[in-house]
C-alpha cells in the first residue's frame, strides 16, 4: 500500500499486516495504539512531506515483529509508543526516536544520515543487539534521558550527543 495523501488517525489501529506500506504524504496520529504490523510486514516512511508518526508495533499480549523499518525523509521523525523488533533498522534521512522503548533486533542497522535517539526523560533504553552495524558520517545518535542510562561502547559513533538530567 502507498500512501500519498494525508492519513489521520484519531481513534483505533491501522494494521498492515504482513505487507508493505509506504508512507510518503503527511501521517498524523494522535492515538496511543497507532500503527501495527506483523512478520513480513515492512514499514517505509519515505517522500517528501513531514510525516510525524507515532509506531505501536508490539501490543499488549502479543508478539509483533517488522522484517523491516526504513525512513527516508529528512523531515520525517518516528516516535515509538512501545517496544518494537524488526530484523532491518535504516535511517538515511528522518529522525527515530525510540522515546524509552526499547528496540529489538538481531538483524541489520544501516544508519547513513538522520538522528537515531535513545530514551526519555523518564526511562532509559541501551543499544539495540544488531549482528551489524553501520553509522556513515552523517548520522547522530543521542542517548537522551532522565535517568541513569548506559552509553554503548559498540559500534562506533559517527556522531554522539548526549542530553538530559540523567547520569
Amino acid at each position: 500500500m502507498n500512501g500519498n495523501g494525508t492519513l489521520t488517525l484519531t481513534a483505533g489501529k491501522f494494521a498492515i499486516g504482513s505487507n508493505t506500506l509506504t508512507l510518503r504524504g503527511a501521517v498524523v496520529n494522535t492515538v496511543n495504539e497507532g500503527l501495527t504490523g506483523s512478520a513480513g510486514s515492512n514499514l517505509v516512511v519515505d517522500g517528501i512531506l513531514s510525516p510525524t508518526l507515532s509506531l505501536d508495533q508490539t501490543t499488549p499480549g502479543t508478539t509483533n515483529a517488522l522484517s523491516s523499518l526504513t525512513i527516508n525523509n529528512a523531515l520525517a521523525t518516528v516516535t515509538l509508543n512501545r517496544p518494537i523488533t524488526s530484523a532491518t533498522v535504516a535511517l538515511t534521512a528522518g529522525s527515530l526516536v525510540d522515546n524509552g522503548n526499547q528496540v529489538n533486533s538481531t538483524g541489520t542497522m544501516a544508519f547513513a544520515a538522520g538522528l537515531f535517539k535513545l530514551g526519555s526523560a523518564t526511562a532509559a533504553t541501551t543499544w539495540p543487539g544488531f549482528t551489524t552495524n553501520t553509522i556513515s558520517a552523517g548520522t547522530t545518535v543521542e542517548y537522551a534521558s532522565g535517568v541513569v542510562q548506559t552509553v554503548s561502547g559498540t559500534p562506533a559513533y559517527s556522531n554522539l550527543t548526549l542530553s538530559g538530567a540523567g547520569n
